[in-house]
């Protein structure tokens, strides 16, 4: 039995590029579905006022060994399931296992799916991924919107491969998934699509 079966939690993650809308969609479920936003979760080993640790340890792994780098972030999520606060609860996280593989095979070409699946069976894995989808165009649009100088629009060219990775992890992993795109609609019209979904499979 892995860590999540063990402390009987609930888990939906939020997939998609940056400055798609993962972190405003996960707010708005947590509030109206009762559910615990995990947004960093392995912060949870730090204090509130340890932010700066928490930035250097990871820009640390990023830059080091690409193997350490990708079980940095999984020991993390290992933590999502092993945290006393997340015990018998429903959670929501932005982002999970599939961003960490797609941006390894990005950003460092580094095929590590088998440290993905040991992690999986030893920690355990999202009920369901919901992956938001958007277009370059409006990736850029949203992300003007959230800040002009946005350093994330330098990855714009990638948002495309982002996903086929994405999709492909998930597949791979044999994990179930749902792929939402939102060019065309508003945050409450895509908050309304996902609540229906999680309401289905955390049964509430």
């Amino acid at each position: 039995m892995n860590l999540k079966k063990e402390n009987q939690i609930k888990h939906i993650a939020i997939e998609g590029f940056d400055g798609v809308g993962k972190t405003t969609l996960c707010n708005l479920l947590s509030k109206d579905l009762n559910l615990r936003f995990i947004e960093k979760p392995f912060k949870n080993f730090f204090n509130s006022n340890q932010e700066e640790k928490y930035i250097e340890l990871r820009n640390n792994f990023n830059n080091i060994n690409n193997e350490l780098s990708i079980w940095f972030y999984n020991i993390s999520y290992a933590s999502v399931y092993s945290h006393k606060e997340n015990i018998n609860k429903n959670i929501i996280t932005d982002r999970f296992y599939a961003s960490n593989y797609a941006w390894s095979k990005i950003t460092k070409n580094f095929n590590g799916i088998k440290n993905f699946k040991e992690a999986i069976k030893k920690f355990g894995n999202p009920d369901l991924t919901i992956i938001l989808y958007a277009s370059n165009d409006v990736i850029l649009k949203r992300l003007n919107e959230r800040d002009k100088n946005d350093s994330d629009k330098q990855k714009i060219m990638s948002a495309s491969l982002f996903y086929e990775e994405v999709k492909k992890f998930l597949k791979k992993t044999k994990q179930k998934y749902m792929l939402i795109d939102t060019d065309n609609k508003s945050e409450i019209d895509i908050k309304n699509e996902v609540e229906n979904i999680c309401k289905k499979i955390l049964k509430i």
